[in-house]
């Protein structure tokens, strides 16, 4: 695909940008912002500065929790964020780790949640970085 959007030269890359269809928007700039690899047991989370604070206030807003049958339950979301406050960094696996082993892929799974809501930064990993 990306050899077909090359060998159309620019004209089609200006047409593009100068009359865009609303109904139709360019998927490089509507998905530009997606992940360009999956969350691995690997992969590294951080701490960040005064998101158990921010937890609290996120949780009382309806957005942030109205898919609460797949999140971790609130006592456990605050667990994960003050282990993260006082590790500074840890992996998936090592922050589901602490969790009984029926709860730990809801746990992996709302390092997400965490990082959405900026209340944990992924860390990009050694082939990320690469490219």
């Amino acid at each position: 695909m990306n050899a077909v959007r090359e060998a159309a030269g620019p004209d089609a890359r200006v047409m593009r940008e100068r009359q865009p269809n609303p109904r139709r928007p360019d998927p490089f700039t509507l998905f530009g912002n997606y992940p360009t690899e999956a969350l691995r047991g690997d992969g590294r989370v951080a701490a960040v500065a005064g998101a158990e604070a921010r937890l609290k206030q996120i949780l009382g807003t309806p957005t942030a929790t109205f898919g609460g049958n797949f999140l971790p339950t609130v006592p456990e979301l605050e667990k994960m964020v003050a282990r993260l406050a006082e590790a500074g960094e840890l992996t998936v696996d090592g922050l589901a780790a602490g969790f009984p082993e029926g709860r730990r892929t809801r746990i992996r799974r709302a390092v997400l949640f965490l990082a959405k809501y900026h209340l944990a930064v992924i860390l990009p990993t050694a082939a990320s970085a690469a490219s």
